[in-house]
């Protein structure tokens, strides 16, 4: 099966090799069900630290402790290297991601390292739906894999996450219909989160109030706990159907940038690995001023710019030293490829005109 036949969650989890899938309120309830139906408590769960905030909740959630290991800092990817260090702790699980929608190069290396040492392997595709590497279709890899359709995804649908794996799922299942429906209540948690975060992110206190800011979350955990209903269901549905095009939408505007773009030093391309299905469009920056005045630009034309994904180790009370994360936090910038012509037009426009200025 090829990726363009996919046309439903079954054929999805068929194309992963695998013969089970469970279609869930977001992918971080996904890993929530995985941890609670295999009676994993109290255990390391390793994570690249830059990883989205929401599935680290799954974690604390679940009764768990997140290991954070650092990512490399050009495509913000977890190598073998990084995670040299954690067996000794004896983690339950790897969360592997191919961040921003770009394959994990190491993947196969992580993979035989976790059967080494016992571990599950976790294939996080949340950003990457669709994408492959060296022609196996991402998720394949992971003795569970997770897929996301929640907002601002390759496939959105609002709400919605995927666990797929090899092996029976019943007891997620149960666990997931004891579960709530989503809830006005938890609609307005997300986004009430999401906004303090970004304030608390964008602003120049980040570092002394994410840790105030992750104490909050036992307030906000609800917004992780949740099932589908049939309606919400029908919705994922009828989205995934929209993959192949999208897909094709993706890679050309990506390809359309990489043409366009006035790459030069300190502007760079971000390294997009063949098979990918970029979840948004990366450069690299190598200068904190440019990349500064190209979000003010951006943002002043109405462009959703943002720097993800930043270093999440300090919300969950934690410290470290991670120089990948941090260099990929202070380069990265990336850009919605799901605009109309129009729009991609005017992000060029404006990208081109503050280049100029800098040249003089």
């Amino acid at each position: 099966m090829t990726r363009t036949e996919i046309g439903n969650l079954s054929e999805l989890a068929e194309a992963c090799g695998k013969a089970n899938w469970l279609l869930t309120g977001r992918a971080t309830t996904a890993l929530y069900l995985l941890l609670a139906s295999r009676a994993i408590r109290g255990r390391q769960v390793v994570l690249p630290v830059n990883i989205c905030y929401s599935l680290v909740h799954a974690v604390t959630l679940s009764g768990n402790e997140p290991r954070f290991v650092d990512v490399d800092s050009t495509d913000g990817n977890v190598r073998c290297e990084h995670v040299q260090d954690v067996w000794s702790s004896e983690p339950a699980v790897l969360v592997a991601v191919h961040n921003l929608g770009n394959p994990d190069p190491d993947l196969l290396g992580l993979a035989a390292l976790c059967r080494r040492h016992g571990t599950i392997l976790v294939e996080d595709c949340a950003a990457a739906l669709g994408g492959s590497s060296d022609g196996r279709l991402l998720g394949s890899t992971g003795d569970y894999s997770l897929f996301s359709f929640g907002a601002g995804k390759s496939v959105d649908a609002e709400l919605g996450g995927l666990l797929v794996a090899a092996e029976s799922l019943a007891t997620a299942e149960q666990l997931s219909a004891r579960l709530p429906p989503f809830s006005e209540r938890q609609r307005e948690q997300t986004q009430l989160f999401t906004q303090l975060y970004r304030l608390v992110y964008h602003s120049s206190f980040y570092n002394e109030l994410a840790e105030p800011l992750g104490r909050m979350r036992e307030f906000f955990q609800d917004m992780y706990l949740f099932r589908l209903d049939e309606s919400q269901q029908r919705q994922v549905a009828d989205a995934l159907l929209r993959l192949p095009g999208t897909v094709i939408q993706r890679r050309e505007r990506a390809a359309w940038y990489d043409r366009e773009l006035p790459f030069e030093d300190p502007l760079h391309r971000y390294p997009m690995a063949d098979g990918a299905v970029p979840w948004r469009y990366n450069v690299l920056v190598d200068d904190a001023r440019l990349r500064q005045r190209l979000i003010d630009a951006l943002l002043g034309a109405g462009i959703r710019v943002s720097r993800w994904y930043p270093p999440v180790h300090r919300l969950f009370g934690q410290g470290g030293d991670f120089p990948g994360a941090e260099r990929f936090a202070q380069r990265i910038l990336n850009w919605p490829l799901d605009d109309s012509p129009d729009d991609a037009q005017r992000i060029l426009d404006v990208v081109q005109a503050v280049m100029r200025s800098e040249r003089g």
